[in-house]
């Protein structure tokens, strides 16, 4: 077993030193120089002395109350490990000593204390989340209650994400706010949710299959990879995990605001009026690709003036016209509101005899073309009139 432990962590570099070798596959244009090489020590420990002994091994002068931060000993988690990396991006870890322990004592001297110790105090440093009554969660926009990652994302989190725009010249506030959101909400409410026992699609609805990619697989799986006495090794291999993720979406959230400021690059729209019914003429812009376009979608959904929601994309590509009803779950693939049934799967003369230049719709009615403008809106019209003006039958298929 020993070997086969061996084996496997040979193939991803790690070594049987007390450092691993670092492997994080980082944003092309990360600048050098950044703290991201920046090695943390990690201790774990379970009392006091034990504390001091490690401290003389790693050839550390005393350390004095306030100088490190701590979380618990143990198993570790997707929270506490991402907590880690905010923090240390947030230069909130001083000598950049990580100590993992429970002793209480330990715990009371640390600078930060996170995800153990029962103590939720922001102006203190306290983030545990385990309280029977805690029930924070990011704004009164979000419903889910956040775990010792989220906590210090809320208090930090931004910090952080400014230092690293900082390096690539962005200091504009708007813009760290919207990746400060973007970033929360695609990578670190997922880890709050999982820590705190929350399922993705809600009561009642088992997964038709298993998904044991993700970052919280990844990192549960080193646990099992490193042994107790070596459990450093592994809390420092999940670290480089997180790190590479929580990085990668700083950049990309980044890099897509900065590609489409606020409401200059929509992509082209049919909007429908939930009193009228009436089909909106539509924000003339210039052309994105189709992931961004549905990215830009999810990211200013219910952000419309009144009541109006984003129904149906259309996007200019070549010497046609495509259009796609916006998904309200990109991971299920409900569809919003699919074209008419009668249009569904025709081509063509066919399809030509209802709508002139219209080139096909998908057996699904989830995409369109049209080698005009006109062609693919008036697929929206006959779409409405079958719908009968029922506003509780659009209501129900809008984006919540």
């Amino acid at each position: 077993m020993r070997r086969i432990l061996r084996s496997i962590k040979a193939f991803f570099g790690f070594t049987e030193s007390n450092t691993i070798a670092r492997h994080t596959t980082l944003p092309f244009n990360f600048p050098k120089g950044y703290p991201i090489n920046k090695q943390l020590k990690i201790i774990t420990v379970e009392g006091n002395k034990k504390f001091k002994k490690k401290l003389t091994e790693l050839k550390l002068k005393t350390i004095k109350k306030k100088q490190y931060v701590a979380t618990h000993l143990g198993n570790f988690h997707t929270d506490e490990v991402m907590a880690t990396i905010l923090l240390k991006y947030g230069k909130l870890i001083p000598n950049n000593l990580v100590v993992r322990s429970r002793d209480k004592k330990i715990l009371k001297n640390a600078k930060v204390v996170y995800d153990v110790g029962n103590e939720f105090n922001p102006e203190m440093y306290r983030f545990d989340h385990h309280m029977y009554d805690f029930a924070e969660t990011l704004s009164p926009v979000y419903n889910i209650k956040l775990s010792s990652c989220g906590l210090i994302y809320k208090y930090h989190g931004k910090e952080a994400i400014r230092g690293i725009l900082a390096t690539w010249g962005i200091q504009d506030e708007a813009h760290i706010n919207k990746v400060y959101y973007s970033v929360y909400e695609n990578l670190i409410m997922s880890v709050d949710a999982i820590d705190n026992g929350i399922s993705q699609y809600g009561s009642g609805v088992s997964p038709l299959y298993r998904k044991n990619t993700d970052l919280h697989s990844r990192v549960g799986r080193l646990n099992r990879i490193f042994d107790k006495k070596k459990s450093e090794e592994g809390f420092t291999a999940a670290l480089d995990t997180c790190e590479e993720a929580f990085l990668w979406q700083v950049y990309e959230s980044s890099l897509f605001y900065n590609k489409i400021p606020d409401k200059k690059l929509e992509p082209e729209k049919v909007l429908i009026n939930k009193s009228t019914d009436e089909v909106k003429e539509p924000i003339k812009t210039k052309n994105e690709s189709n992931r961004r376009i549905k990215e830009l979608v999810y990211n200013i959904k219910g952000e419309e003036n009144g009541d109006r929601k984003i129904v149906y994309i259309i996007k200019l590509s070549k010497n046609f016209y495509l259009m796609h009803s916006v998904l309200r779950n990109e991971d299920k693939k409900e569809n919003k509101l699919p074209l008419s049934k009668k249009l569904r799967g025709l081509k063509g003369k066919a399809l030509n005899a209802i709508i002139p230049n219209a080139i096909f719709v998908s057996k699904d009615g989830l995409f369109s073309a049209g080698k005009t403008y006109n062609s693919v809106v008036k697929m929206v019209e006959i779409n409405i009139e079958e719908i009968n003006s029922s506003i509780n039958s659009i209501n129900s298929l809008m984006i919540p």
